[in-house]
């Protein structure tokens, strides 16, 4: 069986830590800590400050541009992430990512749609903050 390539790895990362899958999220940091900074979501997701600063200081409109494996606004990334609450230095890396990103015109009202059992949630980062993360300083910003 052929290993997925890096960016393959990297999306499944990003959708193992936004869904409740995070033995798997681990365990791909842990073969491969550097996915963990693979491109701008993939940072976003896992909490990694420093390199979403440098992304963001190369091209500021990521902040707002929609993208990654499930075309999003990398605050919903940032928020919905379950390295919010099983990791606090990513915890804290995701934080100050959100500020950021706020900084840079991310839009805290943006949203996706799920559809399950005939009905639509719309999910927003506030919902992600709070109800996914229980993280307090990310839902009071």
């Amino acid at each position: 069986m052929l290993k997925p390539d890096a960016r393959e790895r990297a999306a499944l990362l990003v959708r193992a830590a936004c869904l409740p899958d995070m033995p798997r999220a681990r365990t791909l940091l842990a073969e491969e800590p550097e996915l963990a900074r693979f491109d701008f979501y993939t940072a976003c997701v896992t909490g990694e400050a420093d390199a979403v600063a440098a992304f963001l200081a190369t091209d500021s409109t990521l902040a707002t541009r929609k993208g990654g494996p499930d075309d999003r606004e990398p605050i919903l990334y940032a928020c919905f992430s379950r390295f919010l609450r099983t990791d606090a230095r990513r915890a804290a890396g995701s934080e100050r990512i959100a500020r950021m990103l706020l900084k840079h015109g991310a839009d805290a009202n943006s949203h996706y749609v799920v559809e399950a059992d005939g009905c639509s949630f719309i999910q927003t980062p506030l919902f992600g903050a709070a109800g996914i993360a229980n993280n307090a300083a990310l839902t009071r910003m």
